[in-house]
């Protein structure tokens, strides 16, 4: 042999050798640090029952030989040119054709120091006989499977993405928000991170550029509309149309099944429920697996660009977290947000938003999350997913103006309906004949009826019952026929997920009304932080069957305030009513010069005025409304005539800032927000008192002393608008503003 056929045949040695050490071996069940397993290959394992092959899907699956059962797969489906590499640095990572990373084990010194160790840094991969991959160590120490689910909480809100993450402390830049912030997030193996559990930030490498590009971009959907897409196939389709359904009846967003559109969110069904934030541009995605209607709208409402209202920057207004009960390393989930931007709307305890009362608690006999000056009626409804509060309602019409009428599917505006009895519970009216008095004219708090059971009116005219198909009735007892009762109200209900055994209605010691049904549906008068909450909870003191045919709550001074609406006769027939009972004290709405009057007298927490819509002293004379970018108290000379004389800018009284780019299409509103705060938006300027601490009044800051004192805003015969504390004190009107100026 020539020397230069030697040199070729050590050669071809070398570069056969060079090339089964990059590679796997076919047949083999291990995979050695640098090597690869390309589209096609396959690990074996010993006793040759499973193997591992990486497909033209660009899956990374393990199977069983025997059917190609599936036991294990990567759930990387991007298409063809896949490999899977064990890298030098102990990370087992699959690469797409454009050698970018879509999917990796974790096992690398970026996601945990211990695998710099070489106690603890993957050397080598194996398919053992019973069917798992796993990685070792020099030490020959297992340090990952492929079986590992990751840690999860024992009890854990509705939503999140629930796949294997590692929790890492990054700067993040969140939707809105002026700057960057230090967070920890948790990182999935396809490189996705997650926020808060449920709301996906985006790949590692686009958060990390975003958080340090120092614009502030507006997250929210233009003309209030989301274009979807919606697979028929998807295994929560009938779910998720409800939810599109309750946003397009009952708010100002239009979503609308996607045509052209470049920007739309599509519903995937991919390890748990989550979304993205706000709008984020192209295609996104809203994961949705619990058959909730309430889990579709929370994850859209993120979507819309509302974060968890627990985690809220004014959240510790609102409630007290108890991180003692927090399970370790779920303390990240209460992270408070930094920036007022996350302040969307008013807290509400009852939002499909917020943290139940126990999420992710140590001892569930203990609350994680405590409500805060509610005598305790926040706790009960804390965190509900029945489907949008009338809150969450209130606040998405503030950010999102209407959109456009012909693009709107639902155009209905009731924030609850009762439905219609079908043919099945009209037959049951019938069941009236047994139902038993337990309670003639009145019940008393504490009382309760059970299926079978009624209240009837003094007149003997009346009744209502629970009936054996689980509703809440009001039936007026005929003289004759075979089935001699006439249905007048029905309670609406929401479905809330849980199934008592018998229907229970309650007439609370707080003085709340409440509605359980054995078909796991429920319904409260008020929700414990809506505009009915303080006239009703622990005000009332008597539930009368009145001799009209009406239930009214009674408070200790023999006043009326609050009642079920009076329902509509035609033809002697009566229409169920179509509107969840409102407290009396709300004025009928008269209209004149485009304005419509929502208040006579006085507002209370949780109150707002959109534009054109005002309050009035009682006796009329005087107005608060929005003019020219400004809050104005006017004495009405002619309403006819839409003769007024601005009396009063209340705006210059009120601590103001100009809103940041992107914020100044926000609608006109004025808030009397439910922690007694006044907050007044213009297109150009937001002004309120919590962030005010400029100036001083005799006892303190101006805050503390309106902040969660106020119970009343009220518009006097005389003029002037004033705060009033629960002891009938005026704690605050204009002039007080303006003499502390001086």
């Amino acid at each position: 042999m020539s020397v230069k056929q030697l040199f070729l045949a050590v050669l071809i040695c070398i570069m056969s050798a060079t090339s089964n050490s990059a590679m796997a071996q076919q047949g083999t069940n291990t995979l050695s640090a640098g090597q690869k397993l390309t589209e096609g290959q396959r690990l074996i394992s010993a006793n040759k029952m499973y193997y591992l092959a990486m497909q033209a899907d660009g899956n990374l699956s393990l199977k069983k030989t025997n059917g190609d059962g599936l036991v294990w797969s990567s759930m990387v489906d991007l298409g063809s040119r896949h490999s899977l590499t064990l890298q030098s640095d102990g990370n087992l990572v699959i690469y797409n054709k454009d050698n970018k990373s879509v999917w990796n084990s974790m096992t690398q010194a970026f996601y945990d120091a211990k695998f710099a160790t070489a106690d603890n840094k993957p050397v080598r991969a194996v398919l053992e006989d019973n069917g798992t991959l796993t990685l070792y160590s020099a030490t020959n120490k297992k340090v990952w499977e492929s079986n590992y689910k990751g840690e999860q909480p024992t009890v854990p809100p509705t939503e999140g993405y629930v796949g294997v993450t590692t929790k890492k402390q990054i700067k993040v830049k969140l939707p809105n928000a002026k700057s960057s912030k230090d967070a920890v997030v948790q990182i999935t193996n396809t490189g996705q991170v997650f926020y808060d559990g449920d709301i996906n930030l985006g790949t590692l490498d686009k958060v990390t550029q975003q958080a340090a590009d120092p614009s502030v971009n507006d997250a929210r959907w233009p003309n209030s509309t989301i274009p979807y897409v919606l697979p028929r196939n998807h295994p929560r389709y009938d779910v998720i149309k409800k939810g599109i359904e309750e946003m397009n009846k009952k708010t100002n967003i239009c979503l609308v099944p996607r045509t052209t559109q470049t920007d739309y969110v599509e519903f995937v069904s991919k390890v748990g429920n989550w979304s993205n934030m706000g709008r984020v541009g192209g295609r996104q995605e809203i994961s949705i697996e619990n058959t909730v209607v309430g889990t579709v709208c929370h994850e859209i409402m993120h979507a819309l660009g509302f974060y968890h209202t627990q985690s809220r920057e004014d959240r510790d207004n609102y409630v007290s977290i108890d991180v003692r009960n927090v399970q370790k390393g779920f303390e990240s989930n209460f992270q408070k947000e930094s920036d007022k931007a996350s302040n969307l709307g008013s807290y509400d305890y009852g939002s499909c938003m917020h943290y139940h009362s126990k999420s992710f608690a140590i001892d569930i006999n203990k609350n994680t999350i405590s409500p805060k000056n509610t005598n305790g009626a926040g706790d009960a409804i804390m965190g509900q997913r029945d489907s949008l509060s009338h809150r969450d309602i209130l606040n998405i019409n503030e950010i999102y103006p209407p959109c456009q009428a012909d693009k709107k599917p639902y155009v209905t505006k009731t924030t609850a309906t009762t439905p219609a009895p079908s043919a099945a519970s009209a037959t049951s009216l019938c069941d009236a004949n047994t139902a038993i008095k337990k309670y003639q004219t009145s019940m008393k708090p504490g009382d309760r009826l059970a299926e079978k059971e009624k209240l009837v009116s003094a007149n003997g005219r009346y009744h209502f019952r629970v009936t054996t198909d689980g509703n809440f009735v009001i039936e007026e007892i005929l003289t004759s026929g075979a089935c001699p009762f006439q249905e007048i109200y029905r309670f609406p209900i929401n479905n809330s997920g849980n199934k008592p055994s018998v229907s229970i209605f309650s007439y609370n010691p707080d003085g709340n009304i409440c509605m359980d049904s054995k078909q796991g549906k429920s319904y409260c008068i008020t929700t414990g932080r809506d505009a009915a909450a303080a006239l009703i909870l622990l005000k009332s003191v008597r539930l009368e069957m009145t001799n009209d045919g009406r239930l009214v709550l009674i408070n200790k001074d023999g006043q009326e305030i609050w009642t079920t609406p009076n329902a509509p006769k035609k033809n002697n027939v009566t229409q169920p009513a179509t509107q969840t009972p409102a407290p009396t004290q709300t004025p009928t709405n008269n209209t004149a010069c485009g304005l419509t009057i929502k208040y006579k007298g006085h507002m209370t927490p949780g109150n707002s005025l959109l534009e054109n819509e005002i309050l009035v002293s009682a006796d009329g004379r005087y107005q608060l409304r929005h003019k020219e970018e400004q809050y104005v108290v006017e004495e009405v000379l002619n309403r006819n005539n839409c003769q007024f004389k601005t009396i009063e800018v209340v705006s210059t009284a009120i601590p103001r800032r100009i809103l940041t780019s992107g914020m100044k299409d926000m609608e006109i509103v004025f808030k009397y927000e439910s922690n007694g705060d006044i907050v007044m938006n213009s297109k150009r300027s937001q002004g309120d008192f919590s962030r005010w601490n400029a100036i001083k009044a005799p006892k303190g800051d101006m805050r503390w002393n309106i902040v969660n004192k106020s119970t009343k805003l009220e518009l006097t015969n005389n003029g002037i608008l004033r705060l009033v504390n629960g002891s009938g004190q005026v704690i605050w009107e204009p002039s007080i503003t303006k003499q502390l100026e001086k």
